[in-house]
């Protein structure tokens, strides 16, 4: 039987392989800090002076979550201030871990139904 327990997405942090998954946990702690829906944090994102300490933020949420889930498995990883994630996000590493912070939002969402997607809208016709 397969494990049915998400997995999130692997990002390497301070060349350490972690796992970015959105948790309910996370994301309340996401909004709770920023007093606002996820719809506007990730708005925060492309606003030049807040992108930087959004995504600083946003990892080290991500990864103290996964540290705080392992923790009840018996397994120990580092949690980190978000001074420590901002010294592992540089110039070099910054479009994966955005990438990553992507993808591990987008599988936490539901799939959307394959009738309600704007492509099967487009090959009907109407009679």
């Amino acid at each position: 039987m397969s494990d049915l327990r998400p997995r999130g997405t692997p990002v390497v942090i301070d060349g350490e392989e972690r796992r970015l998954l959105f948790t309910l946990n996370a994301i309340d702690e996401i909004q709770d800090h920023f007093d606002a829906p996820m719809s506007d944090v990730w708005d925060k994102l492309t606003d030049k002076r807040e992108s930087d300490k959004t995504i600083r933020y946003l990892i080290c949420t991500l990864l103290n979550d996964e540290a705080a889930r392992e923790q009840r498995n018996g397994k120990e990883l580092k949690s980190y201030t978000e001074e420590e994630v901002g010294w592992g996000i540089t110039v070099e590493n910054v479009n994966e871990i955005m990438m990553a912070l992507l993808d591990a939002y987008g599988l936490s969402l539901p799939e959307p139904d394959e009738d309600d997607s704007p492509k099967a809208e487009s090959g009907r016709t109407k009679k």
